[in-house]
């Protein structure tokens, strides 16, 4: 199949509360690689079938859970039988027309079984959500992360067809599914890339609420991922010092930026960030013992 030139799916996923579903529409529309788009909606309105209907193909109807937790993902592979299936969020926003080529590119000539985008910050993004997607997206990143171990991001991201088949993602992780598969298959000599010429503008929610809610499900991802030795086990180790490395990092920045709201509320984040990814850690590694 890959040496057909088709369509290359995309699976979009889509709330009524996305602000650039049209601007990110026109951008997939205008990529130097043809593509049919297949929309997971959270219980569209009418506006938002009418805004999807003249480009996609389908539109599929999710719940409020299902679409926080990107649990159609089986399902979305389920759908066609071409190669190379990409996921995207109606929030993010290809920067050029040779996204789509540059990210299923990268697939096809290093044999890799997955490829991410590299997340930019927009024009309009606060310093801490600016200086996060800059640490983690860099022009150097290798898959590594601050845990040391790995990295991959769900949105904006390409998997094969066939490695899928041999191995499904699983239905209990949500979104971060694909983060345990991806290292699965790179534990067993796949190739995992990170595409950073293949970029999207994204807005990422700083609520606490939301931040709390995502760190719990990483924390509870890594858990049930990864082995851990006795000592990576505890609160200090895994959760307090990276959390105040975050905050010294944090003022530190934006002292130099001149900045002053991000000083109260960057340690606020943090510490929710902290109490969020621990919690999940450790209940989901006391499941798994």
């Amino acid at each position: 199949m890959e040496g057909r030139h088709t369509d290359i799916p995309i699976m979009l996923r889509v709330h009524n509360t996305n602000r650039y579903l049209q601007e990110t529409l026109d951008m997939i529309g205008n990529q130097t690689l043809s593509s049919l788009i297949y929309a997971f909606a959270c219980e569209p309105t009418q506006e938002t079938r009418g805004v999807l209907k003249p480009y996609v193909e389908h539109i599929f109807t999710l719940s409020e859970e299902n679409y926080r937790s990107w649990s159609f993902i089986n399902r979305a592979m389920e759908l066609t039988d071409e190669e190379f299936i990409v996921f995207l969020d109606a929030d993010s926003t290809p920067v050029d027309v040779h996204w789509l080529a540059w990210l299923t590119g990268i697939c096809r000539r290093e044999g890799a079984v997955s490829a991410f985008s590299r997340k930019l910050p927009r024009a309009d993004a606060g310093p801490l959500v600016h200086r996060d997607l800059t640490r983690v997206y860099t022009e150097e990143h290798g898959l590594i992360s601050h845990n040391g171990r790995h990295f991959f991001a769900l949105d904006g991201s390409v998997f094969r067809k066939s490695a899928w088949i041999n191995r499904n993602f699983s239905d209990q992780l949500g979104a971060w599914a694909v983060f345990s598969w991806t290292w699965q298959a790179r534990r067993e000599g796949c190739s995992v890339v990170y595409a950073k010429q293949a970029r999207i503008l994204t807005s990422p929610q700083y609520l606490l609420r939301h931040q709390y809610r995502e760190l719990r499900n990483m924390g509870a991802a890594e858990a049930l991922t990864f082995s851990w030795e006795p000592g990576e086990l505890k609160w200090r180790t895994y959760a307090f010092k990276p959390a105040v490395r975050h905050i010294r990092e944090d003022w530190a920045e934006t002292l130099h930026q001149g900045r002053i709201s991000p000083l109260v509320y960057a340690p606020i984040l943090r510490i929710v960030q902290m109490i969020g990814k621990y919690t999940g850690f450790i209940r989901a590694y006391r499941r798994r013992t």
